[in-house]
């Protein structure tokens, strides 16, 4: 009804064409991927939180947000309001980037980012288009998550979020990684 193509439709998930969802491949499924059985056949079940946060060395916590880089904030913010019932729960500046963004709850916390000015977001979506920018990480320790890249010969600098670090597309096969305590 809204005009979304379906990438793949299986038994019990279904993916989209993401030309249709601003530039994201939506997967969804009806269940849980830590107690369900998964709708494909993958190794191994998810590592536990616990793990994540103690045994590996950058300390992961949680997801903070994915951040959707947009040419149009309004318009992003509207089609992912309406689509998710989303709620949204900030606006930002990001004076960093030049950029502006907007926090929406869409049953995973997301940031819209748009440019207001020439910077690191209109060059991501000048070579890249308006897609997925970046996944933003919680972390138990930021210098724990720094000594880590830097014994990989990998310096983070600071993100677009105040009091952030960022693994840069470069040092990343062309994704964006920030973290964030």
């Amino acid at each position: 009804s809204r005009g979304i193509r379906l990438l793949i439709d299986g038994h019990a998930d279904f993916l989209t064409v993401g030309a249709d969802t601003e530039g994201v491949i939506l997967q969804c499924y009806d269940g849980n991927w830590h107690s369900d059985p998964p709708p494909r056949n993958y190794k191994g079940p998810k590592r536990a939180a616990e793990w994540w946060r103690d045994v590996h060395p950058i300390g992961f916590t949680g997801l903070h947000h994915v951040s959707f880089a947009t040419d149009d904030l309004e318009r992003s913010r509207a089609f992912w309001l309406e689509l998710c019932a989303g709620e949204e729960t900030y606006r930002a500046a990001r004076p960093t980037a030049n950029a502006e963004a907007i926090g929406i709850d869409i049953g995973i916390p997301i940031e819209l980012i748009s440019p207001v000015d020439e910077g690191s977001v209109s060059r991501f979506i000048d070579h890249f288009g308006t897609k997925i920018r970046a996944l933003t990480y919680e972390v138990v320790d930021l210098d724990r998550t720094e000594a880590y890249f830097a014994s990989k010969g990998i310096t983070l600098v600071p993100g677009d979020i105040p009091d952030s670090l960022m693994l840069t597309a470069g040092d990343n096969r062309g994704a964006i990684m920030q973290f964030v305590q």
